[in-house]
């Protein structure tokens, strides 16, 4: 229902403000959103980059509104299970909200949570308790902060449940379960701990 109204709306308003207008750049984004949440990745990434071009040129490439398409388009990749421009994407969300909170801003920590699930799907456990280590000591700190920990605390388990266990291949059932996870975490229908819950099922089963 969410979709077909947004496919609705759009017409209109690209009619309205013209197909390059931040309002149209909303409604994709929005759109993108619900692509991903039902499990539509590639149909999700193709508006999350309409929706980036239109606010880069916009608001400047240096702007956080830039930055938050970034990161949607970095939990796409990761839908996808491209490890790799999910990385590259997410880090370049977290440098340009780095540069415009400060570097112990909580949204710069909530989007490294979703760089930490990269490496934890990469196998790359060492590094993703250092960016954990990071996170968990910018929401002990901040206001707002402390209901991030248990996520930190879920994703800590992931990690030390995946170094002990011995890795086995991933069913395609399990893959398109935690694109889904990936997917409502991206639209806020759930926090992250929902999508980490899921990583750490997958983590286990290699």
């Amino acid at each position: 229902e969410e979709k077909r109204l947004l496919q609705q709306a759009l017409p209109i308003f690209i009619a309205y403000y013209g197909d390059e207008h931040v309002k149209v750049a909303e409604v994709l984004a929005n759109l993108a959103g619900a692509d991903l949440a039902l499990g539509n990745n590639n149909e999700a990434k193709a508006g999350f980059e309409k929706a980036f071009l239109i606010l880069k040129t916009y608001y400047g490439e240096n702007h956080p509104h830039t930055a938050v398409e970034l990161a949607n388009l970095a939990r796409t990749y990761l839908a996808l299970s491209d490890y790799s421009k999910a990385k590259n994407l997410f880090e370049q969300a977290i440098m340009l909200k780095r540069d415009y909170y400060g570097e112990r801003h909580l949204e710069v920590a909530i989007t490294q949570l979703g760089l930490v699930i990269v490496e934890i799907h990469s196998k790359h456990f060492t590094q993703a308790s250092r960016l954990l280590y990071e996170c968990e000591s910018i929401f002990s700190s901040q206001p707002g902060g402390r209901p991030y920990l248990l996520n930190c605390e879920t994703l800590r388990q992931i990690i030390q449940n995946s170094v002990l266990e011995q890795p086995r291949p991933q069913q395609p059932s399990e893959r398109e379960y935690f694109s889904k996870s990936c997917a409502f975490w991206s639209m806020g229908l759930v926090g992250v701990g929902a999508a980490a819950a899921i990583a750490i099922y997958m983590a286990r089963r290699g």
